[in-house]
């Protein structure tokens, strides 16, 4: 079938928001990745063979290679950075430990839209939602006279479970349908 598309456009970069917010530009193209796991169920009589796979969990991530990060970003996504020690107004930040911080009381919205003709998709059904999303980051800034420095974050995609809300919603393509 010619000139059909997927449902979130077939190639190109995309528009990154969380909670909201756009996180400015990436280098290196934005990855969004979902798997489910099970666990075989087995019986003696079928062998070595399982008899049935039982899905045990999801896995949702999204990463996300920033650029030209400004403080602001940063502090919105840096879970060690978030309360004093940072101050945009000065352009400084710190960042301390963020051990036992929970992550998922952190999540926020995340969305992909795809950029058509230089802009952000007005096209709700062609946008990727990750309802609860928390970011980690994983990068390493290489300072140097060549390579732009980028800023990966991992995005984990939980179960929605926000009460008054459709539970355990974790991902969605399109309009809400709720």
């Amino acid at each position: 079938m010619s000139g059909v598309m997927g449902p979130i456009r077939d190639l190109g970069p995309c528009q990154v928001l969380f909670n909201s917010v756009d996180l400015g530009c990436t280098d290196g193209g934005v990855k969004f990745r979902y798997s489910e796991e099970d666990t075989p169920v087995m019986e003696d009589q079928a062998g070595t063979s399982s008899v049935d796979d039982i899905i045990t969990g999801n896995k949702c991530e999204v990463e996300v290679p920033l650029t030209r990060m400004g403080l602001s970003s940063l502090n919105t996504l840096l879970a060690g950075a978030s309360g004093s020690g940072t101050d945009l107004t000065t352009g400084a930040m710190t960042v301390r430990s963020s051990v036992g911080t929970s992550r998922y009381d952190r999540a926020q919205e995340l969305i992909l839209k795809p950029i058509v003709d230089g802009v952000a998709s007005l096209d709700i059904t062609e946008w990727l939602h990750v309802f609860k999303a928390s970011a980690r980051p994983e990068f390493e800034l290489a300072y140097g006279a060549t390579g732009q420095r980028v800023y990966k974050f991992l995005f984990k995609g939980y179960a929605d479970r926000t009460a008054g809300v459709s539970t355990n919603r974790i991902f969605r393509i399109g309009p809400d349908p709720d």
